[in-house]
């Protein structure tokens, strides 16, 4: 089960052109914002199915008082609920992502392409709904 987590970042390196580096806090960057969108039980879940998650959550950028306004506005959104919390997540997302060197229209790439990952990989090991999770705590910026 190890392999899950680990094999998702040079899977993401080589499909999507980014560094380790960039992939390990984009990945940690999605994996914070879905962990506020599930439940504890939920989320929980999703750290036992992703070895090493604790690691990637530990590479998303912190964002500095330099984008103060920004986080609490998204803070702000994100408490309204419904499609404004949609939008803040995806606020502080743009922003980690591009601290980390990487445009605003990864986050949707990254974060696709980690649903998809997880869910061939559910099929192909009888594992849990390791996909499912990540696609319900991500639902708000993925526009579902």
């Amino acid at each position: 089960a190890t392999s899950l987590a680990m094999g998702l970042i040079p899977t993401l390196t080589k499909e999507l052109g980014v560094t380790t580096t960039q992939a390990e806090g984009g990945m940690g960057s999605l994996f914070q914002a879905a962990k506020g969108a599930l439940s504890s039980d939920e989320f929980g879940q999703l750290q036992q199915d992703i070895p090493g998650m604790s690691s990637l959550l530990a590479a998303a950028p912190a964002l500095g008082s330099k984008s103060a306004g920004g986080n609490a506005l998204s803070g702000m959104m994100s408490n309204a609920g419904g499609m404004a919390a949609g939008l803040g997540m995806l606020g502080t997302l743009n922003e980690q992502f591009e601290a980390l060197g990487l445009s605003s229209d990864m986050v949707m790439q990254f974060a696709n392409f980690a649903i998809s990952y997880f869910s061939a990989k559910d099929e192909t090991e009888g594992e849990n709904n390791t996909g499912n999770l990540l696609e319900t705590g991500l639902s708000a910026i993925l526009g579902q």
